[in-house]
């Protein structure tokens, strides 16, 4: 619901800036243009983006980098980012998969990683 909210928004705002006077359409369509592209990312961000896993894999959707397949064999450790507000799991040869707070089931993931003793390392 918050990424509709952004992206109605950003699309108001940027619409607006079309209609801005003569002399402030440079400065209302550098505003509005940002705006909408931040609030883009957002919407994209929470309809997008998606962590999956069962018993062997986790499985990773985003708009930003294609699907991955992870096997819970090849993640070797794990730390909290305070600045960021996410749980990041290090994987060997798969990159690191950055889970926000915000995201549905994190309880029951975190309950995953730490039943298969994973490290937790410092930011």
């Amino acid at each position: 619901m918050a990424g509709w909210c952004c992206l109605a928004v950003g699309s108001f705002i940027a619409y607006s800036a079309l209609h801005a006077s003569a002399d402030q359409s440079v400065l209302a369509a550098c505003v509005g243009g940002v705006l909408f592209l931040v609030s883009l990312y957002i919407f994209l961000e929470t309809q997008f983006v998606r962590i999956e896993f069962d018993d062997n894999f986790i499985y990773t959707f985003s708009p930003w980098r294609k699907r991955r397949l992870v096997p819970w064999s090849a993640v070797v450790g794990h730390s909290y980012s305070a600045f960021n507000r996410w749980h990041i799991l290090k994987t060997r040869g798969y990159g690191s998969i950055r889970l926000s707070t915000l995201l549905s089931g994190l309880g029951t993931m975190s309950e995953k990683w730490e039943n298969r003793s994973i490290v937790p390392q410092t930011v």
